[in-house]
Order: structure tokens, then sequence, then C-alpha cells
């Protein structure tokens, strides 16, 4: 398997899986360090407190190997897909898990048009200041 070799060689490499379908324990047991927690976004999106809670109820060491977020690449902007408050108790919930956190760019100011990933332009947007001022506060500081 490729995996050992890799990091037999180069201990700090991090293999991350952009994987959905329910491969997710599958490929943290074939030596992937995360993997995406769509499932988890999707409850967030979708679902209800209860359907979350049972998400986070898994095996810590399972937890601990997921990438966390709710915006990136292939999904619609977090602006746009949780309004009012909920990206925001969204956006607590991911960034107190366990596990990686993947933040995309736009997110923190707001953004709600989601681009290709291959275009390299983007229409200007209002920045949502006090979206930005949310994600730059100290936790520890209030």
């Amino acid at each position: 398997m490729i995996i050992p070799a890799i990091k037999k060689k180069h201990r700090a490499f991090l293999f991350i899986a952009e994987a959905y379908w329910d491969l997710e324990w599958e490929l943290q047991q074939q030596g992937f360090d995360h993997c995406y927690d769509k499932k988890l976004y999707d409850r967030l999106e979708h679902g209800d407190g209860a359907n979350v809670r049972m998400h986070l109820l898994a095996d810590p060491s399972y937890q601990s190997g997921m990438v966390r977020f709710i915006e990136n690449h292939d999904e619609p902007r977090a602006a746009a897909t949780f309004p009012d408050g909920k990206g925001r108790a969204a956006a607590v919930a991911v960034l107190t898990l366990t596990g990686a956190k993947l933040l995309h760019e736009g997110q923190f100011e707001g953004r709600k048009v989601r681009l290709p990933v291959f275009l390299g332009r983007r229409p200007a947007e209002r920045v949502d200041p006090d979206l930005t001022i949310f994600y730059q506060k100290d936790p520890e500081r209030g």
C-alpha cells in the first residue's frame, strides 16, 4: 500500500480524502489522516440538533479524523446557505469540534457568490463587517 510507504519516508505528510458515500471510516482505516465530514455539513444545513448530536456521538478516533467545514468549493457559500445566526452557530460548532477545520476563501467576509475553482476572478461583493469581526474574535477574550 502506498500510504505507509510515503508515511515511512515523510512522517509529517497528511493524507486528506474528499470522500463521501459513507466511505470515511474505511478510508481512515486505510491510512487517510482526515476525510471530509459532509454528513455533518448536511445535518447542520438540513437537520436538527438531535441529528447533529447523533453524528457527534461517533467514536472519538473517527471524529478526530474528520475535516469539519461549513463552506467549501463544492457547496454554496455559507453566507447564502446558513442565513441569520445559523451560520455563526454552525461555525462555532465546526470550529470547536475535534478534527481538522476547513475555512474557505471569502467565508470570513460573508461572500455569497459561489465560483468555479478554476475561475481567477469574482464579482464585487459587499463585505459583511459584522461577520468579519465574528471570525476575528479571540474566544478567550470574548
